[in-house]
């Protein structure tokens, strides 16, 4: 059965591949979304590659001087481009012109003048761009205030820093934020610090920021009790171990065994009894042959595959 619909779908696959307009990323390492055409005479801007569902733009670069900046952010020795379309402004120094790091910065580029806000009118498929006044080449901050995407903040101006990719602190209070967030919260500020890029902790808790966890959790902070932070480990991003408990995005992995477990991807874990896809048992999966099958791509025991963490029917 297998056999057969490979000889079926190949011609398709093989297709889509012959089909497909783009060719090498121009910057992987940078952006998932800046291509070469396949004579590499022009840039194609494609989201993620997914030129069949998306989007597949040749945006007119010139290719020798060409360079991304971001994911969504380039420039050439002509102008910038955000996203598929060319950015039309007098006001940009192209030569200094730039961009930083950070999840927030996505729509973000600065020179030596200004920091500019770009985004896309996907009506008249044109980028508007906003000079963001009073803020800095640090975008976050002005002579006065510090700034969530362009809003002030009430914090300490002068005692105030970053943690994490999800906390702040103050004299005075925690912070935890996400793109839409940015809320205080009670910790011990004396003692707290950064555990990883993810989770922080201080002499009580250990803390979690839940942006996202599929019916479970939104934009919520997860507080883990913390009784000896010498026994905090963490085994990824998602799951971590402090003490004898084991947690998946702040979440109490009910009944793991301490002793045997072990993360096998970003969501699955297994340990002595049980398979976990997102920190909940997988009913009938056998710990034991639960492995990643490279050559097909899926999650498997010896009974059966999965997918996001339920049996894939035969």
């Amino acid at each position: 059965m297998k056999a057969l619909f490979r000889i079926l779908f190949a011609p398709l696959i093989w297709l889509a591949q012959a089909c497909s307009p783009l060719g090498n990323h121009v910057e992987k390492d940078v952006s998932d979304s800046f291509y070469y055409n396949k004579s590499k005479t022009d840039v194609i801007y494609s989201p993620m590659g997914n030129w069949f569902e998306l989007e597949s733009t040749k945006i007119g670069a010139d290719v020798e001087s060409f360079k991304v900046l971001g994911r969504h952010l380039a420039k050439d020795k002509n102008r910038v481009y955000y996203q598929s379309t060319y950015v039309v402004n007098t006001n940009l120094d192209l030569e200094s012109f730039h961009t930083k790091d950070g999840y927030l910065m996505l729509n973000i580029g600065m020179d030596d003048r200004n920091v500019y806000l770009f985004e896309r009118n996907y009506s008249s498929k044109e980028t508007v761009v906003k000079i963001l006044s009073g803020a800095d080449a640090d975008w976050a901050k002005d002579d006065f205030h510090y700034y969530h995407r362009y809003i002030p903040v009430d914090v300490d101006y002068h005692s105030f820093r970053q943690i994490n990719s999800r906390f702040h602190l103050d004299k005075d209070s925690a912070y935890y934020h996400t793109y839409e967030v940015f809320k205080s919260f009670e910790a011990e500020v004396e003692s707290f610090k950064k555990i990883d890029d993810f989770y922080a902790y201080d002499k009580n808790a250990i803390y979690y920021f839940a942006e996202y966890v599929k019916d479970r959790a939104e934009n919520e902070l997860k507080i883990i009790p913390n009784p000896d932070s010498r026994k905090i480990r963490v085994l990824n991003k998602l799951h971590l171990k402090s003490g004898d408990k084991l947690y998946y995005q702040g979440f109490e992995i009910e009944g793991a065994d301490p002793g045997s477990f072990e993360v096998i991807s970003e969501y699955y874990s297994r340990d002595l009894n049980a398979v976990y896809f997102e920190g909940i048992a997988i009913p009938g999966a056998d710990p034991e042959s639960f492995h990643y099958d490279d050559k097909k791509y899926n999650f498997k025991d010896k009974n059966q595959s999965y997918n996001q963490g339920k049996p894939v029917e035969k």
